[in-house]
C-alpha cells in the first residue's frame, strides 16, 4: 500500500501491531525536509522536543 493512500485515508494500513510496516523514504530530499519540518512541529507542540538554538 502506498504511504499516500493511507494519509488520504483510502486504505487504513495497519489494522494490528502484528503487521509489519516497510517506509521506503528514498527519493527526493525535500520531501524529507516537509516530513522532518512536520514532525518537529507536532513535536514541539506536545511538548516531546526541545529547541536548541544554533
Amino acid at each position: 500500500t502506498e504511504l499516500g493512500k493511507v494519509i488520504v485515508q483510502e486504505h487504513p494500513g495497519r489494522r494490528s501491531d502484528a503487521e509489519i510496516t516497510l517506509f521506503d523514504g528514498t527519493g527526493v530530499g525535500l520531501q524529507d525536509l516537509a516530513v522532518a519540518s512536520r514532525v518537529v512541529e507536532l513535536a514541539m507542540a506536545r511538548g516531546v522536543a526541545t529547541d536548541v538554538e544554533f
